[in-house]
């Protein structure tokens, strides 16, 4: 699983792509909609990634 819980409690996701796990070292905070609490972080995709993404999901992709 890709979920971290660091000393102060809050999550922190990773990237998925193509079953791999990528921590880009760039983060968005995400925040609790009722209270505004921050409750964790989730990586934050570059171009790279994207393009990764997109060809990993066309090399899945179900030949017709």
């Amino acid at each position: 699983m890709s979920t971290l819980i660091d000393s102060a409690g809050l999550r922190e996701e990773a990237l998925r792509i193509g079953g791999d796990k990528l921590h880009t070292g760039r983060t968005i905070d995400v925040f609790n909609p009722y209270n505004g609490q921050r409750v964790g972080t989730v990586a934050k995709a570059g171009i790279e990634d994207v393009q990764r993404a997109m060809d990993v999901a066309h090399a899945y992709r179900p030949q017709l």
